[in-house]
């Protein structure tokens, strides 16, 4: 009979367990879907940081150019931008547009001008005849319409003209020049010139008379953002800068990129550097899923096995799990119950205060009092249950600290020494006339206390006195806090301190509380090498004794 029934308990727990398995394959292959989409955009999100430091990047150097054009004084404005572009790697060319001239000056050197500067009048030629409008600019007649700004950029390659060396100046007389009439008093512009990025910036005089620019050195510019860009980590996938055209500028990660290859993710770098982009690549969605479809198998399998061979103590697991869901539900009820009274408390007396409708001093004094007493009662129930999420979760930290017991307990004593009074407990306490020092934190030996002291006036309130007293013994102080009350019942003494625990008569019945003080306290004290235990007292109440490892005075 006893076999059979066996049998039926394996079939009983195969035939679902096998059902269940098939049906969270289904559930991890979506699973595996959806993980490959969240990569994606986690990877969307990874370049849009990327490309925002590349920006501010970009931007500070525009900003520093600008600022330091500002600067610049108007006397003598050509010579000092040509002794400002031989001392910044970062300018690549420098002019000075008169207005009232009509014409372009650029500093060159008593030779004449260089080649480079033929090339930057040559490449800005229609920009400066007025053939490209000028960013944030009314809008200004070209001599010819094309059909797109980068059908305008490429025609630029086309256009000759002829420029005139002269040894203070470099003028381009091709038609009346053109330059933003209103709008800002500065800004930049983005020129492609076979197929090229060019950053040119320009700042407006107070006067609007005359007009100074910049053009930016794009390989000690795009040089710096590799440099910062190559510093930062791969995390495993291959993240790259990518030109106008496509090709890869910069790069980061163990793979190379080859021609041909598609990122994952990619994000425009414009308006900073149009056309260039911030990309990601790395293995496909849909590898990454078959890889976690396979992974999930052989997780769902290892799972069906692990549940057909230990069915049995599945079965024990799950009648504890339910107690202890109980008493969590409880917990969870008392905890709510506790906070909601003191609160309650305190919002009732403060609206009172607040709105003037207690008429004496000595009520308002008595309001006052009663508001920090529930104050404190607050704080303490918070601190137990903080406390006891994190020693659940191991992240309860120490600060040791050489600590006088005695000083430390008269402390929280005298402390409290209002609430023993209004339950009826009077002190008495007694302590070594030696030093009595141990390692402990502070704060978690205060707790400990505070939490017996509740735990009396909870259950011994009206029994008489509360005695503390102080002892030493071969290794080790021992601090025992005695009262007089009914004592705990002789079949609840050996689960005094598991946490949620409360004995379930007529005493616990009537006093609130969480069933977690002891266990807290016991916890926190062991970390440090102490001890908390419980002592029947003579005079029949309950005494608890804290065991501190001992220090030489």
């Amino acid at each position: 009979m006893k076999s059979r029934a066996i049998i039926l308990y394996w079939l009983l727990l195969l035939v679902p367990t096998l059902g269940a398995g098939i049906f969270m394959l289904r559930l991890l292959r979506h699973e595996g879907e959806r993980l490959a989409l969240a990569e994606t955009a986690a990877l969307q999100n990874k370049a849009r940081v990327l490309a925002d430091e590349i920006a501010l990047s970009v931007d500070e150097a525009k900003d520093g150019l600008i600022a330091s054009l500002r600067e610049i004084p108007a006397t003598n404005l050509v010579g000092a931008l040509r002794d400002w572009e031989r001392a910044n790697p970062l300018i690549r060319n420098v002019f000075v547009w008169n207005a009232a001239q009509k014409h372009l000056e650029i500093p060159n050197e008593a030779d004449g001008i260089t080649d480079e500067q033929s090339a930057f009048v040559h490449r800005y030629a229609d920009l400066f005849a007025g053939r490209a409008p000028w960013p944030s600019a009314p809008p200004v007649e070209s001599q010819q319409q094309l059909a797109s700004p980068r059908q305008q950029f490429r025609a630029m390659s086309k256009v000759s003209y002829n420029v005139k060396q002269q040894a203070g100046a470099q003028v381009l007389q091709q038609g009346a020049l053109q330059m933003p009439a209103a709008g800002p008093d500065s800004g930049w512009l983005a020129w492609y010139w076979q197929d090229e990025l060019h950053l040119l910036g320009w700042l407006r005089s107070d006067d609007g008379r005359t007009v100074s620019g910049v053009e930016i050195e794009m390989a000690a510019l795009l040089s710096r953002i590799g440099a910062a860009f190559a510093d930062r980590p791969a995390n495993g996938f291959v993240s790259a800068i990518l030109d106008g055209s496509g090709n890869v500028f910069t790069q980061r990660g163990g793979t190379e990129i080859t021609k041909g290859m598609k990122p994952r993710v990619a994000v425009s770098l414009s308006p900073q550097l149009p056309h260039w982009q911030v990309a990601i690549f790395g293995a496909p969605p849909a590898a990454a899923a078959r890889s976690f479809a396979v992974v999930s198998a052989l997780l769902v399998g290892a799972f069906v096995i692990a549940i057909l061979s230990g069915g049995s103590l599945l079965l024990l697991q799950a009648r504890r799990n339910l107690r202890e869901a109980q008493q969590r539900t409880s917990f969870v009820s008392n905890v709510s119950h506790e906070l909601k009274t003191p609160l309650t408390t305190i919002r009732m007396y403060s609206e009172m205060l607040a709105e003037g409708r207690v008429a004496t001093d000595e009520k308002r004094r008595g309001y006052l009092e009663t508001i920090t007493r529930e104050s404190q009662r607050l704080t303490r129930l918070v601190n137990n249950v903080l406390d006891f999420s994190r020693l659940e979760q191991g992240r309860k930290k120490y600060q040791a600290e050489r600590l006088d017991i005695a000083a430390a307990a008269r402390e929280v004593l005298d402390s409290q020494a209002d609430r023993l009074r209004e339950a009826g407990l009077a002190q008495a306490t007694e302590y070594r006339d030696e030093p009595a020092f141990a390692k402990l934190d502070r704060d978690a030996f205060s707790q400990c206390l505070l939490n017996l002291i509740d735990n009396a006036i909870k259950y011994a309130a009206g029994g008489g006195k509360l005695s503390v007293r102080l002892a030493r013994s071969e290794t080790s102080w021992k601090l025992a806090i005695e009262d007089a009350g009914p004592g705990v019942p002789a079949g609840h003494r050996e689960k005094l301190f598991q946490q949620f625990h409360r004995a379930d008569d007529s005493l616990t019945a009537k006093v609130a509380g969480f069933g977690l003080g002891l266990s807290i306290s016991r916890r926190l004290l062991r970390d440090q090498g102490g001890d908390l235990i419980y002592e029947p007292a003579e005079s029949g109440g309950a005494r608890f004794v804290v065991i501190l490892p001992g220090e030489p005075t």
